[in-house]
């Protein structure tokens, strides 16, 4: 009877041996890969050079696409693959296959699974239609995003239908997916399925002349054997996988096949074999703990340099921005003394005229005086919070970057130090930029001087936008964000206002935000509106104080770092969604969280 410890030790082979199988198939997936994007550069007009006039815009914007993924920039990517898919830019059902394929594979590499699954499915379907045949990739990467998530029974299903319709089985990735299936196969324990895919992959790769596949089929169908207790099989196989093994250069492979053979021939009591397979293991793995070290410095060496330059760089950025900041302060300033100053011109314009007719219109004096009277205590708190708020941040700007620059001093070498100063000042002066920004729009507002520029906006990459921008203060406080607005929604809106309204409503909700705690974007659509709906789970606050004192609420509450806000974020956002011909709620439960609720119309096509 097989002891516990014999089991155990069975079961440690068979996930050793998975380890290294999973890492092997990364490395083959980018072959095949590489010949799918040739294809892609087949298809663009623009790389042939033979791009016809009708036709510029779309095939642009495609080889914008391919183009951006290509030098790794799959935010890009992303926009406008989404942007061709949904204004249904081309009738090519071949491009719309390679569109949805490239909005897959940016969506897997950034562990989007679910939404990465959905356009990967399209693109099967498409694929399948036309007969493409480089489907069998997105196959592989489905098969792979499910056993990377242990979801063995959905990689089996997809992995199944892709056995069923697709007849070529020379490729490298029908030689991956075949070999995927039988290890999902594996893993459910459905040995007889397992067996079957996995002799199928080794006649495959034998038909190929692949010997690093041969090398896994073998392993893996002696794991196979050896976790039934066949054990004479499965030494046969750990002997023929170690012999393709040794014929290639990949050593964690070779590693793993002597480090297999060694465990079962000490269970087997030839511990003189074991030994010697022991010894060849230890060698390789000295092997490659030298490469990796070798590696290791020369990336470290490249990454010290690369980081001078950008520390470099950032401190010219720092100094630029700085500048900017200073210009737009002095900016500021000439426009509140204006609006000030035409506040009391106008107060004594009016006051004139209203003495000259004092006697005839007591109630229209009256209701004047209290209108200026608002307009000269907004205009003079505005003042008052405009002065008070900058006053401190850029007091703070001025020490830290006088600090810096005498750490910057040749006497003193802690120029780490100094930037770390410089970068923290950036954040100071990112927030000061966002109050300048909304008291400029508040300014201009109230003169009536806005200009809104309607047009057809996607909400969901304009909240990815805005999500881009609070990374880091998202990051740094561990904060979860989720964006679940559909993708289908449109609105119709101001693209400037509608980005400062949504900034707004994120930075607020970070600030009363307890760390680690999670944030997610809503949609709900009606025929004529969609409301998106921002839920935090913040310290919120009391509703019913809200509408007793809806005056005093935003300056009387404190974030969770004990900061009081001015609140004309939260008094512009009410401007812009009314301008913007929506609305703005707000419903919060103190302790529980706050759900701030913009509605917009939605677009409607001509």
């Amino acid at each position: 009877m097989t002891s516990y410890f014999s089991l155990n030790l069975r079961f440690k082979l068979l996930f050793s041996i998975l380890f290294f199988y999973f890492s092997a198939i990364v490395q083959s997936q980018e072959i095949t890969i590489d010949k799918f994007n040739e294809e892609v550069k087949k298809a663009c007009l623009v790389c042939n050079n033979s791009i016809i006039e009708s036709k510029t815009n779309g095939f642009k914007d495609f080889h914008s696409a391919h183009e951006f993924f290509e030098k790794g920039k799959i935010d890009s990517t992303y926009i406008y693959a989404t942007k061709l898919i949904e204004d249904k830019t081309f009738n090519e059902q071949h491009i719309n296959f390679i569109l949805y394929v490239l909005k897959g594979r940016v969506l897997t590499e950034k562990a989007l699974y679910d939404a990465a699954e959905e356009n990967l499915q399209q693109a099967i379907l498409i694929g399948e239609k036309i007969k493409n045949p480089y489907v069998a990739i997105v196959y592989t990467i489905l098969g792979k995003i499910y056993i990377e998530q242990k979801e063995f029974n959905k990689a089996v299903k997809i992995l199944e239908d892709w056995k069923k319709s697709y007849k070529n089985k020379n490729s490298e990735n029908s030689r991956i997916n075949v070999h995927n299936l039988g290890v999902s196969y594996l893993h459910l324990q459905k040995f007889d399925k397992a067996e079957i895919n996995l002799k199928e992959s080794f006649v495959l790769s034998e038909q190929a002349k692949d010997t690093l596949g041969l090398a896994r089929s073998c392993l893996d169908l002696a794991n196979l054997y050896y976790v039934q207790y066949k054990d004479a099989i499965a030494l046969s196989y750990f002997e023929k996988g170690l012999a393709f093994a040794e014929k290639t250069t990949n050593l964690p492979l070779l590693q793993n096949a002597y480090l297999n053979l060694a465990i079962v021939e000490e269970n087997n009591k030839n511990y003189e074999k074991s030994l010697n397979y022991r010894k060849n293991f230890e060698k390789i793995k000295d092997s490659i703990w030298n490469k990796d070290q070798v590696w290791k410095l020369a990336e470290k060496d490249k990454e010290i340099t690369v980081a001078v330059k950008d520390k470099e760089i950032k401190t010219l950025e720092l100094t630029s921005e700085l500048q900017k900041e200073r210009l737009q302060t002095a900016q500021l300033k000439n426009i509140i003394y204006a609006s000030i100053a035409v506040s009391f011109l106008i107060l004594i314009i009016l006051s004139f005229f209203s003495n000259l007719k004092i006697g005839k219109k007591n109630s229209i004096i009256s209701t004047q005086k209290d209108e200026l009277v608002e307009l000269v205590e907004t205009n003079d708190r505005l003042f008052s919070i405009i002065t008070h708020d900058l006053k401190s941040p850029i007091g703070l700007l001025k020490n830290k970057l006088m600090s810096a620059i005498e750490i910057l001093k040749p006497v003193n070498n802690e120029k780490e130090k100094a930037t770390q100063l410089i970068l923290e000042s950036f954040q100071l002066s990112k927030r000061t930029h966002l109050l300048i920004d909304n008291t400029l729009h508040w300014v201009i507002g109230n003169k009536q001087e806005l200009l809104f520029s309607k047009e057809k906006l996607h909400v969901e990459s304009i909240i990815n936008m805005v999500h881009f921008d609070y990374i880091f203060q998202l990051e740094e406080k561990e904060i979860k964000f989720k964006n679940k607005v559909d993708s289908s929604v449109f609105v119709e809106a101001d693209l400037n206002s509608l980005k400062i309204l949504f900034r707004n409503i994120l930075d607020n909700a970070i600030k009363f935000s307890h760390p680690k705690s999670e944030m997610h974007v809503s949609s709900n659509c009606k025929e004529n509106t969609c409301t998106i709906h921002w839920k935090d789970q913040g310290i919120g606050f009391d509703q019913n104080a809200k509408n007793e004192h809806s005056s005093k609420v935003n300056q009387t509450n404190k974030d969770v770092s004990g900061n009081i806000g001015t609140g004309l974020g939260l008094r512009l956002c009410k401007v812009l969604a009314k301008k913007n011909e929506g609305s703005f709620d707000i419903k919060s439960i103190k302790g529980k969280g706050t759900i701030v609720s913009v509605t917009l119309n939605k677009y409607k096509t001509t």
